[in-house]
């Protein structure tokens, strides 16, 4: 039989994410291979839809976008709405609340990385375990579509952790025992809520598990899950990021720029703060906030109002870009700055590799799977903006050390993270 891959995912573009971003571009480049897929999927604009009374919606119902067959089922559904409801009267403040408010405050510190006992005494809470089945999304039309229709698919590829959508695929390798279930969990391994017992459970009933980083193969070894099962595959950069001549300056002055989308973990206060000791040393140095704006985007939009003039100036706010710009805010950048406290992998670093610039990430475990210290960029640790302001002054303070860095990234982006090597490993998992 030629092979037909169904690609569930919890949003799909245009909706914005790191995730939503790899599940695309799998989709994408198999059709690429000549591959027949097809896409599943939501019309949530972003997981925090998932919890909203007035979802914003993104996409229409049936589509193709770049020659792949997109289906997306209305995150308005009953299934959904009846979820939302169960949660608030069963959790009332607890676990997945805490997903909820996270997405406005952020959230909290690391926890104990505690692979084979399971997850810290927070993370054993049953919430933490079932928050999938509460959390959604929820596909109702997925039972009468696809799971007694005469379509035969021959790979399943689901996607993220936390989400339900690894569940749908599940069911469909129970019934039809001869598909083969693909996972790409993009799991924060020490954040519980992406590490319950319902995703353990799916993770060692799949036939490949799809991971980013060694950190992810460790936690899957960990939990039982057999080394053959596991292919590492880390994320692709895209071609046109990777291959695009050099851009005309844009801004006329020099820039840090912190890159990624206006959320919490993503640590833009942070920076900020950090850049505010920088500015001391380096008061001709700007910093550009890049990404797409959020719930969390007032919040930051206050604390910039708060600040005084001099910082006020030296600040400048880039939500909406496409790709073209965003080559250019790197090309142009002294350096590309994520201190962000929870990531699967940070594809905003080699993407900066891609431009030759060096990077800085915080001292998590994913980002130092990803960033080698001191080669092709620098780690600082977690939340310490102190730390951070450091580590920016220094690749200032040292251009060549700086332009050593990014020439090492990038030569690490051609060797382990182009498509065309990526997609040859999903093909043959």
């Amino acid at each position: 039989m030629d092979r037909k891959y169904l690609v569930i995912s919890h949003n799909y573009y245009p909706a914005i994410g790191g995730a939503e971003k790899l599940l695309q571009s799998i989709a994408e480049h198999l059709r690429k291979e000549g591959v027949d897929v097809e896409v599943l999927t939501t019309n949530a604009k972003n997981p925090e839809m998932y919890f909203s009374k007035n979802p914003e919606t993104v996409g229409r119902e049936s589509e193709i976008i770049n020659d792949v067959p997109v289906y997306r089922e209305d995150i308005r559904n009953f299934a959904q709405k009846t979820g939302n409801i169960f949660r608030r009267i069963a959790l009332g403040g607890g676990t997945v609340n805490t997903l909820e408010r996270n997405a406005r405050t952020g959230p909290p510190a690391p926890e104990r990385k505690d692979y084979a006992g399971g997850n810290s005494a927070k993370g054993r809470r049953w919430g933490m375990d079932f928050a999938p089945l509460m959390i959604g999304p929820h596909f109702p039309k997925f039972v009468s579509t696809y799971l007694f229709s005469r379509k035969k698919y021959t790979h399943i590829i689901c996607g993220p952790f936390p989400t339900l959508v690894p569940f749908y695929g599940y069911l469909m390798k129970l019934l039809k025992p001869q598909t083969k279930l693909l996972l790409v969990p993009c799991i924060h391994v020490n954040y519980g809520i992406h590490t319950g017992a319902i995703l353990r459970f799916l993770a060692r009933r799949a036939d490949r598990i799809l991971v980013l980083t060694r950190e992810e193969t460790e936690f899957f070894n960990a939990i039982g899950v057999g080394a053959e099962k596991i292919v590492e595959i880390g994320v692709g950069v895209d071609d046109f990021v990777l291959r695009q001549e050099k851009a005309a300056r844009g801004f006329l002055f020099k820039y840090i720029l912190h890159l990624g989308q206006e959320v919490p973990h993503k640590n833009v206060l942070l920076t900020i703060d950090a850049m505010r000791e920088v500015w001391t040393r380096h008061r001709d140095v700007k910093l550009v906030i890049a990404g797409a704006a959020t719930a969390y985007s007032r919040t930051i939009s206050d604390y910039i109002a708060g600040l005084d003039s001099m910082a006020q100036q030296n600040i400048v706010r880039i939500n909406d870009f496409d790709d073209a710009r965003k080559v250019e805010l790197l090309d142009d950048c002294e350096v590309m700055v994520m201190p962000s406290s929870q990531e699967s992998f940070g594809i905003v670093y080699i993407e900066a590799w891609s431009r030759k610039k060096p990077v800085i990430g915080a001292d998590v475990h994913a980002v130092r799977c990803l960033i080698e210290e001191n080669v092709n960029g620098l780690l600082s640790e977690d939340r310490s903006p102190a730390d951070l302001a450091e580590k920016i002054i220094f690749l200032l303070d040292n251009p060549e050390k700086a332009k050593e860095m990014g020439a090492a990234g990038y030569c690490k982006v051609r060797e382990k993270y182009e498509w065309d090597t990526i997609i040859k490993k999903i093909i043959n998992a």
